[in-house]
């Protein structure tokens, strides 16, 4: 119920959890992801990851396989940290992206917390079949790129 708070993330790591596109589903199963991960904290530092694999049994949703790391520090109130995220899609094309954050947190009360967070996104296409190289990213626009 409250896993965002517990969290130091603005948002939990798209390139990890976007390989659940599904919200919910009636009467078929068409995905399975295995994922692997951990944390290690000692009250003043912490570092947590995860290793993700997404399977698809149709030709909607291609496998892919993602992974993230975060690390920060707590400074009283504040927790400043950074995250490195990657995805890659495993079948049909050689595309990936890779995001690097950074955020800090500042605890206001005992359950109530400012969060502040940058994020820099890179996508790359390693074959010109890839298509438009989007990444996570839908219907992007030129004034975007």
């Amino acid at each position: 119920r409250f896993i965002n708070y517990a969290n130091p993330w603005v948002r939990p790591p798209v390139e990890q959890y976007y390989t659940i596109p599904v919200t919910n589903m009636n009467g078929v199963d068409v995905l399975w992801r295995p994922s692997t991960g951990g944390t290690w904290d000692n009250g003043g530092y912490f570092i947590s990851g995860e290793f993700g694999k997404a399977a698809s049994t149709t030709t909607l949703l291609a496998d892919s396989g993602s992974w993230y790391l975060t690390g920060g520090i707590r400074l009283g109130l504040w927790t400043p940290y950074a995250n490195y995220l990657v995805t890659a899609i495993l079948q049909n094309t050689a595309q990936s992206q890779h995001t690097l954050s950074a955020g800090v947190r500042y605890d206001i009360l005992s359950n109530l917390s400012l969060k502040l967070q940058w994020d820099h996104t890179a996508t790359q296409c390693n074959t010109p079949s890839a298509g438009t190289c989007d990444g996570l990213f839908g219907n992007t626009t030129a004034a975007f790129r």
